[in-house]
């Protein structure tokens, strides 16, 4: 049997916003995020369509360390970071880390076998 606990605000009346989805949470602890919600921006931020960390570049980044460092790969091996900035209540794949990881194979490769790119 699972039982819901409602919050009260301080006036005494029930919080009526939705719980935040148990995997945003758990994404949000996974990557040191604070869990308590914050109210809505008054704008979007500027890059809306990246996570935070590389929003603040100003472009795409394309060297394979800055995206590694940003993206966190989390127990079920999806992105921590995009998740939390997605939060979705589906799980959204990180295909950033995956092109960066076969990059970084073939150059490894590459340089195994002598070949220059």
């Amino acid at each position: 049997m699972t039982r819901r606990v409602r919050r009260v605000s301080a006036r005494g009346r029930p919080d009526v916003r939705p719980a935040a989805p148990s995997g945003v949470v758990l994404a949000q602890m996974a990557a040191g995020l604070p869990v308590r919600r914050r109210p809505a921006l008054r704008h979007p931020p500027p890059h809306s369509d990246r996570p935070s960390a590389l929003a603040g570049a100003g472009g795409a980044v394309s060297e394979e360390e800055a995206i590694l460092a940003v993206h966190l790969r989390g127990l079920d091996g999806m992105c921590v970071g995009c998740r939390v900035w997605w939060a979705r209540l589906v799980p959204y794949p990180c295909w950033q880390v995956e092109w960066v990881t076969s990059r970084q194979a073939r150059a490894v490769t590459a340089r195994f076998l002598g070949v220059r790119a």
